[in-house]
């Protein structure tokens, strides 16, 4: 009896042992993958060329020239035809309308026989002056006789050509102001004509600017509505005087619009170089970013993303002067740059590149 309860016991002791070691071994541990984040960038090469700042203006193109056509003429004259509509084209010297000149070649008549017989007068006496037969006298009245009967002829004569109303530039009819068999008078406007072949941009710059600028110097002209091509102008006039309203300088551009691809009214954006800038380290503004008061950029080394600060100089509307910081052929981050840091590692995915 005391040789089972013994056995059981030790059976106990044993099973109890097996069971603390058995709770106590615990299962290998799976190895966990540890990620590390790679961040892909697009990089350019540091390089050395040239750098232009250029001041951004704005304007509306203007017509080089306006003018209202109005007949020269003493009175009041009808209207007998009109040649021209809204719209036209018209060259220098064309003949827009016609007046009545029935008033006028009566007139025209007129001097025209007076001015005959003065001639035939003066041809007479002439020769009867020249062989001594009248005085001097005389003979310098005939002279002046003919000579106001001509004045009063080509002055009929004016009066005739001015019924002929002509283009006095070339240009686009803008108005047309009078109708067939409607008076007209010295001071009734009858067309309008614009001369756009040429068009002018008033804008102004001010005092700093205006000591880098110079007249004819060339300027970049888009205009949006038009299309994005850049047109070639060239500043034609510069004031001398503020303007009192905006403390700033007027100054014209000229622009060819020979091909009549633009319009007047139209607003444009002007460029024009304020400075250039020769064989210096020029990047993107995009790569550089700036905290805590310092430009700072991002360049690509064996892999990781190394910090640098820069000095920057001039600048434009894309890209900016570097005057120390970088060295020409270092791989400069330009695209995602904004959220690393240094020794963050970093994957090149230049677009176009393979």
């Amino acid at each position: 009896m005391n040789y089972f309860k013994k056995w059981s016991l030790l059976t106990i002791v044993v099973i109890s042992v097996l069971f603390v070691f058995g709770c106590g071994i615990k299962a290998p541990e799976e190895t966990q993958e540890v990620k590390v984040k790679v961040i892909p960038v697009e990089t350019l090469e540091v390089t050395k060329g040239e750098f232009k700042k250029t001041l951004t203006l704005s304007g509306v193109t203007n017509p080089n020239n306006t003018l209202n056509v109005t007949p020269k003429i003493a009175g009041a004259e009808k209207v007998i035809n009109i040649n021209i509509k809204e719209g036209d084209k018209v060259n220098k010297g064309q003949t827009l309308a016609l007046l009545d000149q029935s008033t006028i070649l009566i007139q025209q008549n007129q001097v025209q026989k007076v001015y005959d017989d003065a001639l035939i007068n003066y041809e007479r006496n002439k020769a009867l002056y020249e062989v001594g037969a009248i005085p001097k006298a005389n003979f310098e009245q005939i002279e002046t006789t003919l000579y106001q009967a001509k004045n009063n002829l080509d002055a009929q004569k004016l009066a005739l050509n001015n019924t002929i109303v002509k283009a006095p530039i070339s240009g686009i009819v803008t108005a047309v102001n009078v109708v067939e068999g409607g008076l007209v008078t010295a001071q009734t406007p009858l067309s309008t004509i614009v001369d756009v072949s040429s068009l002018e941009i008033n804008t102004s710059i001010n005092e700093i600017q205006i000591k880098k600028v110079a007249q004819g110097q060339e300027v970049e002209i888009i205009v949006p509505s038009a299309s994005d091509k850049v047109y070639n102008g060239k500043i034609n006039y510069i004031s001398p005087v503020t303007d009192e309203r905006t403390k700033s300088y007027p100054i014209k551009i000229k622009i060819d619009n020979s091909k009549g691809e633009l319009k007047a009214g139209m607003y444009a954006k002007i460029g024009l170089t304020t400075d250039v800038l020769k064989d210096v380290v020029k990047i993107p503004r995009k790569a550089v970013t700036t905290r805590d008061g310092e430009n700072r950029v991002f360049v690509v080394e064996e892999g990781k993303a190394v910090l640098k600060k820069v000095n920057t100089g001039l600048s434009n509307e894309t890209d900016i002067e570097i005057i120390d910081g970088l060295n020409v052929g270092e791989k400069l981050i330009i695209t995602g740059n904004e959220d690393i840091v240094h020794g963050d590692l970093v994957t090149i995915v230049n677009r176009g590149e393979n």
